[in-house]
């Protein structure tokens, strides 16, 4: 096995053998989708006023995602934005809060396609 093999360990600066060690991912393991956001308040939707001056301008298409029971962002907040925005697609997700792509990925991967192969 090469120097750098965790099970025989490694060669230190010097020629000096380190021990072996475990090898863990790093990556702990993910909460359910949207979990934590039930454990801190998030703000509430008049301290983001929908600027619906500058929605007006843009000038390419998009594509407004809404879970249905999103409580952050209303389906009402959606559609005022899929309204004010000139060329958009507006998709409610059922089932889904303020993460559908988390939520109902099946449903959101789907969504995005077709939106795209219809912008591309």
């Amino acid at each position: 096995m090469g120097s750098g093999d965790r099970r025989e360990g490694v060669r230190a600066p010097g020629g000096r053998q380190l021990p072996p060690r475990e090898v863990r991912p790093r990556i702990r393991p993910h909460p359910e989708p949207a979990e934590h956001l039930d454990e801190q308040p998030l703000p509430t939707p008049h301290l983001r006023p929908l600027r619906r001056d500058q929605l007006t301008r843009v000038t390419v298409p998009v594509l407004v995602v809404v879970g249905a029971d999103d409580g952050y962002t209303p389906v009402s907040d959606a559609e005022a934005m899929h309204a004010a925005l000139p060329d958009s697609t507006l998709r409610v997700i059922e089932g889904a809060a303020h993460l559908p792509n988390l939520e109902r990925p099946g449903e959101f991967n789907e969504t995005l396609g077709r939106f795209l192969a219809r912008v591309g």
